[in-house]
């Protein structure tokens, strides 16, 4: 073979060989001896040649063994490919989150409607005492049969503390929150705060619903509830902001099971 100085030839575009794996072999020859100066250039080139391409395949064996703290750029996945499955399980678990908050939303509201009833007046009596255990809120509450007129527009509570003698103020319930079983229908009317003690409920001339309101029971012609069973209840209560925040979490939650449950099937056709 003929020799090529250093810097032309195939040995000017090796990798450099890394220093621990170059052995350094003695000359043997003279200058005297052309023949064995080929002959050991020769054999160098050689081994140089040998140690490039070991160098080369014990590089790629530690790069692909994970060796290296930096991976090809080649073998690495996008960062989306991880991205998009996460996302589209976080959807998924939007649905058992909001069925989980619905549960809670719904005790909230049961609260404001499921308190300990202190007195059911009959409206025939018109008077009656009860007394309150604690500071709060309560409310007065109507009930008679379903599907029928109430007296609601014949009279007015009016609450007065026998300890003191002072009257209480009603605040009118804001919605009208109510509830039925398919017999028996319940509406709040009013809501006031008040203090441990004894109390007296009078149903006194007057109206406990608005005048917009009566007109409205009026367009309807249903049958009149038997007064003997209409009844004026007082119940305890709930700050009217938990009714408010119960029913907020209801709305979110179905739009945490719906948009999760669509959000899931449809992300892969759009994400």
């Amino acid at each position: 073979m003929a020799f090529q100085p250093a810097g032309r030839g195939d040995l000017a575009f090796f990798p450099p060989v890394p220093p621990e794996v170059i052995v350094v072999k003695p000359f043997q020859g003279s200058f005297t001896n052309p023949p064995h100066i080929f002959i050991e250039i020769e054999f160098l080139w050689s081994t140089l040649h040998h140690l490039n391409t070991e160098y080369r395949s014990f590089e790629s064996l530690r790069l692909y063994s994970g060796t290296t703290t930096q991976e090809p750029v080649a073998n690495r996945l996008p960062i989306t490919d991880y991205l998009h499955p996460m996302i589209r399980i976080l959807l998924f678990l939007l649905i058992p989150l909001g069925a989980l908050l619905l549960v809670f939303s719904i005790r909230l509201i049961r609260k404001s409607f499921g308190g300990e009833t202190l007195l059911e007046l009959p409206f025939l009596r018109k008077t009656g005492n009860f007394t309150i255990s604690k500071v709060g809120t309560y409310a007065i509450w109507q009930k008679g049969q379903y599907f029928r007129k109430l007296p609601v527009d014949q009279f007015r509570p009016e609450i007065i503390c026998l300890d003191t003698g002072q009257k209480i103020s009603l605040t009118p319930s804001l919605f009208r929150p109510n509830a039925n079983d398919g017999i028996t229908f319940r509406m709040e009317l009013f809501r006031f705060q008040a203090a441990p003690g004894l109390y007296s409920l009078t149903l006194t001339e007057g109206s406990s619903i608005s005048a917009p309101e009566r007109w409205l029971s009026r367009l309807f012609p249903v049958k009149k509830v038997d007064i003997s069973q209409y009844f004026v209840l007082i119940r305890e209560s709930q700050p009217f902001h938990w009714l408010i925040m119960g029913i907020l979490l209801i709305v979110l939650c179905g739009f945490m099971m719906i948009g999760g449950l669509v959000g899931g099937i449809l992300y892969p056709q759009f994400g």
